[in-house]
C-alpha cells in the first residue's frame, strides 16, 4: 500500500503485563467508520478528475489537454492515499472508483508520450537576469510541455514590468506580468496577467529585485483564460 491516512482508527483497553511490567493495547480501524470517511472524499476527488477531464477531446491545438492532464496527474498522490486505504476497509466501495484510478493512469502515460511534441518557445521582455524566464520554464516543465530555445508549436509571450519609482520615503514598484500563448501561426490560445503585490525598499536595487521575485512566486500560480 502506498503511504496512505488511515481514518476510524481505534484502540484496545490497555492491559497490564506483569511480566514485562508494560502496558499494551492493540490499535485496529473500525471498518465501517472509516469508509463513511473516505467515500466522499473519494466522491469529491474522483468528481473534480472527471470534471477536468471532460470536453479535452474537443482541444485540437493540444494545449489545454496537456494543462489537463497535467492538474490530474497533480492528483495522483491524494487519490491513491484514499483509494489504497478505501481497498482495506471496502473493497467493493473502493472497485467504484477502479475507473477514475485508471484515467489518472491514461493521463500520466499521455504526459510522458506527448512531452516533447508540446513544446514551448518562450520570449520574455523586461527579464533581467531571464528571473521570470527561469520561473515560466519551470512552470511549463510542471505542466507537461517541454521548453525549447526555437519551433516551438506554442509560443508564449510575456511582458515583465516592475517600474521603481522614488516615492521619498522609499522606492517601490507594483510588479506585472502579461502572459500570452498563441499557437505556431499567431492565433490566441490563452492569455493572463498577473498583478503582483507592491514592493518597497530604500535601495532601488534591492526594491528592483523584490519585484522580480513576487514575479518568480506568482508563475507557479498561473490559472489562464481562454
Amino acid at each position: 500500500m502506498s503511504s496512505s491516512n488511515v481514518y476510524a482508527l481505534e484502540y484496545t483497553e490497555p492491559f497490564y503485563d506483569s511480566d514485562s511490567t508494560r502496558y499494551y493495547c492493540v490499535s485496529y480501524i473500525e471498518k465501517v467508520a472509516a469508509w463513511r470517511l473516505v467515500k466522499p472524499k473519494l466522491e469529491k476527488l474522483s468528481s473534480e478528475i472527471e470534471s477536468l477531464l471532460q470536453g479535452t477531446s474537443e482541444d485540437r491545438s493540444g494545449f489545454w489537454k496537456t494543462l489537463c492532464f497535467g492538474k490530474v496527474v497533480n492528483s495522483e498522490k491524494e487519490f491513491y492515499s484514499l483509494y489504497d486505504f478505501a481497498f482495506l476497509v471496502n473493497k467493493s466501495g473502493a472497485a467504484n472508483y477502479t475507473q477514475c484510478a485508471q484515467k489518472i493512469l491514461n493521463a500520466k502515460n499521455s504526459l510522458i508520450q506527448n512531452k516533447e511534441t508540446q513544446t514551448v518557445l518562450l520570449k520574455v521582455q523586461n527579464d533581467k537576469n531571464a528571473k521570470v524566464y527561469r520561473a515560466l520554464a519551470e512552470y511549463f516543465e510542471s505542466k507537461g510541455f517541454t521548453v525549447g530555445a526555437s519551433n516551438g508549436k506554442y509560443i508564449c509571450n510575456a511582458v515583465a514590468s516592475v517600474d521603481v519609482r522614488d516615492d521619498r520615503s522609499a522606492f517601490v514598484s507594483y510588479p506585472g506580468l502579461s502572459l500570452e500563448v498563441t499557437d505556431a501561426f499567431g492565433i490566441q490560445i490563452a492569455s493572463y496577467n498577473i498583478s503582483g503585490k507592491k514592493t518597497a525598499g530604500f535601495k532601488k536595487e534591492s526594491t528592483e529585485g523584490k519585484a522580480y521575485k513576487v514575479l518568480e512566486n506568482e508563475c507557479s500560480k498561473i490559472e489562464w483564460i481562454k
